[in-house]
Order: C-alpha cells, then structure tokens, then sequence
C-alpha cells in the first residue's frame, strides 16, 4: 500500500515537472496554436457559406433571370425577324406588314439586347463578391505567421477569436 502512494505521488511530481518544463511549455504553446487554426478554419468555412449564400441570393438569381429573359426574348424575336426580312426584300420599297414585323423583331431584339446588357454588367461588377472571405482569411494567415515567429509567447494575447462575433 505504501508503494502505491509513493508512485501516485511520483506520477504528481512528474507532471508538474513535465508542464513547468520548457518542452512541456512548447506542447501547450503548440497545442493551442492548433486549437485555434482549427477554429480559424471552422470560423473561415462558416463565412465562406454566408459569403456564397448572399452571392448567389444577390447577384447570381438575378443575373440568371436577365440571361435567361435576353435569350428567350431573342429567340421568338429570331422567325419574326427572318420573316420580316423575306417580306422586305420582296417589298423593297414601301413600308408595308413585312415592314411592321421587321420593326416587332427590332423592337424584341432592342428588349434581349438591354436585358443582356444589364445581365453583363452585373456579372462584370461581381469582383468583390468574396472579399469578406479574402480580407478574413489574409487576416488569419498573418495572424498564424505571427503566432508561428513566436513560439515563446503563448498565442493567448494575439487570439483573433476573442472578439468574433458570428455573421447574421
């Protein structure tokens, strides 16, 4: 019995020893630098989802519907235009049905170009849909770079978590 309890103390002693001890320092400085990047990491997917979320809510829906209104505007424009141009060749000189149904082609054709023209530009203007995602993650990368050039600091201090506060 009395040799269990000189081990059980021995065992005390040796963990104390091993976390005052410079390696033991080193594992717990270590181990939380992990614990945080695995919290970066879980933190930067959440605000990829929410980024990418408004993206397509925002800007992809809509610029789909205009794609898709410049297109199907175009296509049934498309056989009257064709038809109107046959008609005006034969009539080449007085405005006539065949003129009035190159005008309803003009007309449809004006419609799929607007609407194709504000599809393009709001494609065009969608530079900075993942900004949040970019700044946060250049932030904690230099973050990490900072926690990593010095590993005799704990990385408590400079926690880029501490002040989070989730995205709405």
């Amino acid at each position: 019995m009395r040799n269990f309890e000189i081990d059980a103390n021995h065992d005390d002693l040796a963990d104390q020893v091993e976390s005052a001890s410079p390696t033991g320092d080193i594992r717990h400085g270590v181990s939380q630098v992990l614990r945080d990047v695995v919290t970066l990491g879980e933190l930067q997917t959440e605000l990829l989802q929410v980024d990418l979320r408004n993206f397509l809510t925002a800007h992809v829906i809509p610029t789909v519907v205009l794609g898709v209104a410049a297109i199907v505007a175009a296509l049934a424009s498309l056989p009257i235009l064709l038809a109107s141009l046959a008609y005006y060749l034969v009539e080449v000189a007085n405005l006539t049905v065949a003129s009035a149904f190159l005008a309803a082609a003009g007309v449809g054709l004006l419609i799929a170009a607007i609407c194709g023209g504000f599809a393009w530009q709001r494609f065009i203007s969608q530079r900075d849909a993942f900004a949040r995602s970019r700044i946060e993650l250049a932030r904690n990368v230099r973050w990490l770079k900072q926690v990593l050039g010095r590993p005799a600091e704990t990385a408590d201090h400079l926690n880029p978590t501490a002040a989070y506060r989730p995205p709405r």
